[in-house]
């Protein structure tokens, strides 16, 4: 592409690994983590939240994720249809440690856990890497401020 886009990285860290490009990008710019969220139904009154993508929020607030600058309810509006019926909500998170609780699932083991957070770490280094070598790059960023989380 003429100005330096590349969709297939652009669709595998909005459309897969979303979580891990908000943390990188949280810690590059050490703007808040915002995450799209939908309660879903277990059973027997139970319900757990998931996180159905994370990005993070400019200081104007601008939403910013691998893609850029999006206004939030532009995103809300385009993950809607995987909703369904379920209604989604956003929540922020001013820490990276807040968002890593946030997708913890309280039924599952600790050894369960600390997979899936060696996996979530390892995936995050690799974003930090795409937002260095390609989003800071490609998508012009007015307020860059580091986090120290």
């Amino acid at each position: 592409m003429d100005d330096g886009r590349c969709p297939d990285i652009e669709h595998h860290y909005r459309h897969r690994e979303g979580y891990a490009m908000a943390l990188a990008l949280h810690d590059a710019l050490g703007w808040p983590i915002t995450a799209l969220v939908v309660d879903v139904p277990m059973g027997m009154d139970r319900e757990i939240s998931h996180v159905m993508h994370a990005w993070v929020t400019s200081p104007d607030g601008r939403g910013f994720d691998v893609c850029g600058y999006f206004d939030e309810d532009y995103l809300a509006d385009t993950m809607a249809f995987t909703t369904g019926r379920l209604v989604p909500r956003t929540e922020t998170f001013a820490s990276a440690g807040d968002f890593m609780d946030s997708l913890r699932d309280s039924s599952a083991s600790e050894r369960t856990w600390r997979i899936v957070e060696a996996n979530l770490m390892s995936g995050r280094e690799q974003a930090s890497r795409v937002v260095e070598e390609y989003v800071l790059r490609v998508h012009h960023v007015e307020e860059r401020a580091y986090a120290l989380n």
